[in-house]
């Protein structure tokens, strides 16, 4: 096959360089080259003159197109290897620079791009030259509108800010954000406070990225002047590539039902632009009509952004118009690959962008996958002409998905078994639902009111699209979590995939073809067992401290497999820990569902993340303390009761569970006492495993340990403290880490912290005790891992 489509050999060699270069640091000298490159050419064009194709077993040639991939993106990477500072925060900042780029306009926040000329902090100034994400939030949208108004590209503003580097992976399976800025070119986050103090102090509006800017905008004003909130957000993510309108349950839902790739702009948006055009010109001529096509694809491509699949979508959708004016055949492999080269060639860096990935592996399954299929389902001699399309439409789906399948599970750590069944209903109802849109705009144009009642129609489908993925998305049966599938896994899928389809062919019978499909699956299965071993270790206890900013998290696996977790972090409107933090976690450690869920005491930072857990059908029984704060116990023993969660109130008794004891330090008297407040009434609880000990506090003060020290004198002595109440000065007493004794602290604190925990008090206190501390703040997540005889930390990343 390659041997039959040069270009495939071409393109296949160049990305070779890129990625030599990127993981090998090739130092190319950029003379020798170019001196290889020209070359290259020069003996390509020679032997396609002697052999009448282009050849490339040639080494030089090789060598030349490689050096020339290594070398573009030597020359066009956008990473960013280091920082306007070496701190990660800091919060005054004077900076002056010149407006890249803004975002479309949001509720409530406003996100632009500045290139600085001067940036200034508290630690110092940085003297080059930085690209930066900027972000302004306010509920007062009157500000946000005024602001906007006055940020326009190419604009030089000075103003005042925080910096941030961007949020690193604090616990395993969360997404590198400060990986992704860098790279993306941006050096980091600037986050505006005050709107009074931005000053324009020189510059010349960019004529083109304010006429774009001005489109883009006009475009999705009356976006939302048509269709309701959902539908417009909706609308903007699929015209105008801007996702950021469309609820993040929702994408999730998406993601988890196996059709993430309709939210991105690409193939499926210039084929409609074609066929509106077309339609519309039907009365001129068929070069006119491709020309027409042509000028559409470039405006949708300049307004929907220059993203991957949309670049995709437009330079396939131009070779096939070349094709015809050269009235020559359209391959669909030498299109695919010919539109992967130049885009490659002008953007070398997007060969690692997962929408790049993502667009041309589905793309290619439909090229290379569904052909034999169809012609093995046209053999079957089908009269019945709807079935038979049916049938095609299942296999096109079929093969899009097997395309994709290790890219989604690479990145999202996730494989969908609703998908196929998804997608069946997804795809055409988001083409008729992009069609509708497309519609309203243009008759919006002609006669307003007529648009409004095509809108409304798709604010319907906007609707029932959102409650299929809703039921089709729902994370108690759509997908199989597979966390941890490597590069070296997805290599293997698409080698055995292409075994599969190059012998497919020539396997005759029906049987025969079967067993070739259960084969090349059964050696996909094989291989994920192999590479995909659990996190957490057998026959040892396991801790794993999550950092889930200001709170508590912690989850334990027992020697014998048995899944425990201690407080679950808080949850509000902004962030939703037990969603956003655990759920992944549980997924990246292999933990379908947690035995049980002990919450020490009912603070928001300790119990409000265990509500979306327990939602999501991930525990089985809730440990909780006895009753002293009514209304909040009623409602999560209620919520735990909805969802077939058994509830426990542990008395002064020992558990055994999976190999380890637990001990509930109950002490009764102390949920009577009126001088102990709530964090006093804390849950306390003693863990055994062989000669290792450790001792959970929740967030207990100095008078409840004094009251642990009477009543459990000579029981307290634990290797490791998780020490109470973040490490605040209020508890710890040198009194009671004398009857600890520990020799590993572990001090869960949100990074720079309002509290400024853990106080210098605890942390001189835990020193002289000569214990190893572990801070979630400082850390990250923490793992540490007992054999029976003592704790060791582990090292996750």
């Amino acid at each position: 096959m390659i041997n039959k489509y040069p270009v495939i050999k071409l393109t296949i060699v160049f990305a070779l360089g890129i990625i030599a270069q990127r993981y090998a640091h090739l130092q190319a000298n950029p003379c020798l080259a170019g001196i290889l490159v020209c070359v290259a050419l020069i003996l390509a064009v020679r032997k396609s003159r002697f052999a009448g194709r282009l050849q490339l077993q040639n080494l030089s040639v090789v060598a030349g197109i490689m050096f020339g991939g290594a070398l573009l993106y030597a020359i066009n990477n956008p990473l960013v290897t280091d920082r306007p500072f070496t701190e990660k925060y800091v919060k005054r900042v004077t900076v002056a620079g010149k407006i890249a780029a803004l975002e479309l306009k949001r509720e409530g926040r406003i996100s632009f791009y500045l290139q600085t000329g001067a940036l200034t902090g508290e630690t110092g100034t940085a003297n080059k030259s930085f690209l930066l994400l900027c972000s302004y939030k306010d509920t007062l949208q009157s500000r946000v509108d005024s602001l906007y108004q006055t940020l326009v590209p190419g604009y030089i503003v000075k103003f005042q800010c925080s910096y941030s580097s961007g949020k690193e992976i604090r616990n395993p399976g969360e997404f590198d954000y400060a990986a992704y800025l860098r790279e993306k070119g941006i050096a980091g986050i600037l986050s505006l406070q005050d709107t009074t103090h931005i000053d324009r102090i020189g510059g010349e509006p960019d004529k083109f990225g304010a006429w774009l800017l001005w489109v883009r905008n006009g475009i999705g004003d009356r976006i939302d002047a048509l269709f309701d909130k959902n539908d417009a957000g909706m609308a903007k993510g699929l015209l105008l590539g801007d996702k950021n309108e469309i609820p993040e349950e929702v994408q999730t839902g998406f993601i988890n039902a196996g059709v993430a790739h309709v939210l991105a702009v690409s193939g499926m948006n210039v084929a409609f632009i074609s066929l509106i055009l077309f339609f519309m010109l039907g009365r001129f001529s068929l070069k006119a009509r491709y020309i027409a096509s042509a000028l559409g694809i470039t405006l949708f491509w300049i307004v929907a952004g220059n993203s991957p699949p949309v670049a995709r979508a437009a330079l396939m959708g131009y070779i096939v118009i070349l094709n015809f004016f050269l009235n020559r055949d359209s391959s669909g492999l030498n299109t695919l690959f010919l539109t992967a080269l130049v885009i490659l060639v002008i953007a070398p860096y997007d060969l690692f962008s997962p929408s790049f990935q993502l667009s041309f592996g589905g793309v290619l399954a439909l090229v290379v996958v569904y052909p034999p299929f169809k012609k093995f389902i046209d053999e079957t001699g089908i009269k019945n002409g709807l079935i038979k399309k049916l049938i095609l439409f299942l296999a096109l789906t079929f093969a899009a998905q097997l395309g994709v399948i290790p890219i989604t599970n690479y990145y999202f750590g996730k494989v969908s078994i609703t998908s196929f069944l998804s997608n069946l209903i997804v795809v055409p109802l988001t083409n008729f639902l992009m069609g509708g849109h497309i519609l309203s705009l243009i008759i919006s144009v002609i006669w307003y009111p007529l648009a409004r009642v095509e809108a409304a129609g798709c604010d319907a489908m906007t609707w029932c699209l959102y409650k299929f993925v809703q039921l089709a998305g729902d994370t108690s049966y759509s997908y199989i979590a597979l966390s941890g599938f490597s590069l070296s896994a997805v290599l293997v899928y698409y080698s055995l995939l292409s075994v599969f389809v190059y012998h497919f062919k020539r396997f005759t019978s029906l049987r025969s073809k079967f067993a070739l499909l259960g084969s090349t699956v059964l050696c996909l299965v094989m291989f994920h067992a192999v590479v995909n071993k659990p996190v957490f270790e057998r026959g040892k206890l396991n801790l794993f401290a999550v950092d889930i900013g200001q709170g508590d998290a912690t989850v334990i696996q027992t020697p014998e497999g048995e899944t425990i977790l201690v407080d679950a972090g808080n949850a509000n409107g902004k962030f939703d820990n037990g969603k956003m933090v655990i759920l992944p976690l549980l997924e990246r450690l292999h933990i379908a569902k947690l035995d049980y869920a002990i919450i020490t005491h009912l603070d928001a930072d300790h119990y409000k993340g265990i509500f979306a857990l327990m939602a999501a059908g991930k525990i089985k029984t809730l440990i909780k303390p006895p009753v002293y704060q009514a209304n909040k116990d009623s409602i999560l023993v209620h919520f735990a009761t909805m969802h077939n969660v058994a509830v426990v109130v542990p008395e002064d008794t020992a558990w055994h569970i999976g190999g380890i004891s637990i001990y509930f330090l109950n002490n009764n008297g102390a949920w009577g006492r009126p001088e102990f407040n709530q964090n006093d009434k804390s849950l306390c609880f003693r863990l055994q495993y062989g000669n290792t000990a450790a001792l959970f506090m929740g967030d207990a003060q100095a008078g409840r340990e004094k009251m642990l020290e009477q009543d459990c004198k000579g029981f307290l002595d634990a290797d490791l403290l998780k020490v109470a109440h973040h490490g605040s000065r209020h508890g710890s007493t040198r009194e009671f880490l004398q009857s600890v004794t520990p020799s590993v602290a572990l001090i869960s604190a949100g990074e720079r912290n309002l509290y400024r925990h853990p106080h210098r008090e605890t942390l001189e206190g835990l020193k002289l005790m000569n214990a190893a501390i572990y801070r979630t703040d400082t850390d990250g997540g923490i793992w540490l891992q007992s054999d029976g005889k003592q704790f060791q930390w582990l090292n996750w990343r």
